[in-house]
């Protein structure tokens, strides 16, 4: 690794300069640790009842992480303001997926009958859950579609913003380092969002004893295929192997 001598006295700029071309985490932790200050004031400032202020700290990281790595000084806005904005930025975006997901109507939600746009394609989701397995009929289809619905519902109703963000990563079996890298947090960060996620899912089914292991099962088959498929809908489909997941939740 390179070796950076008087950061304490380098401007911002520089730091965030050095950092989008080398991609040195010493430099990006340096930053935090110079901004944490702001950060923590602006989660103060947006305190919700709804999030908790970990989670919007941890929200404001991620925007100062955005602001790190799109900054562009020939915009002639310093970073310091930059990184401002990026964070408020952040905040509201937080905030209104928390609402939105609290007033959602499961119809809102994407449709697992929709067409799948693409070169000489026209089928389903449920087109191809029924032609991954022979055996599947479309009455087990829809069965898988209700249990993903339910499940979903639960999922986004216990986690938080981030939380969630982190969990839908890890089922659509990203490791914690990529995670960590596209969320710009650390990798203990992505272990304790998914412990988090672990605890309130399971609280929840020994509470409620409303979801059953093959219940979760779809869920997690569906949720990985519209990952995938959000992410480039126009690669092949390959089979899914699910994560422990479902055995840590449900055991």
């Amino acid at each position: 690794m390179k070796q950076y001598d008087g950061m304490a006295s380098a401007k911002d700029e520089e730091l965030v300069r050095c950092y989008q071309q080398d991609k040195d985490d010493r430099l990006l932790a340096f930053l935090f640790a110079r901004y944490q200050k702001m950060i923590a004031g602006q989660t103060r400032w947006y305190n919700s009842c709804s999030i908790s202020q970990e989670d919007l700290f941890q929200e404001g990281r991620i925007g100062f992480f955005k602001a790190v790595r799109d900054y562009n000084p020939d915009h002639g806005i310093p970073f310091a303001i930059f990184a401002q904005r990026c964070v408020r930025c952040q905040f509201i975006t937080a905030l209104k997926t928390m609402q939105r997901l609290k007033h959602q109507p499961l119809n809102q939600a994407y449709s697992l009958d929709n067409s799948i746009a693409g070169s000489g394609r026209d089928y389903t989701l449920m087109d191809i859950l029924s032609s991954a397995d022979e055996t599947i009929n479309p009455e087990y289809c829809l069965l898988m579609k209700e249990d993903y619905g339910y499940c979903r519902s639960i999922v986004e109703k216990e986690l938080t913003p981030f939380d969630l963000r982190i969990f839908l990563c890890y089922i659509c079996g990203r490791s914690y380092q990529a995670i960590a890298t596209d969320t710009g947090v650390s990798v203990k960060s992505v272990d304790n969002a998914l412990h988090r996620s672990k605890q309130k899912l399971r609280r929840h089914i020994l509470r409620h004893q409303d979801i059953q292991p093959e219940m979760f099962r779809h869920y997690l088959i569906i949720q990985q295929l519209l990952l995938r498929l959000q992410e480039d809908a126009d690669e092949n489909i390959l089979p899914l192997q699910l994560p422990d997941l479902l055995q840590d939740l449900i055991a």
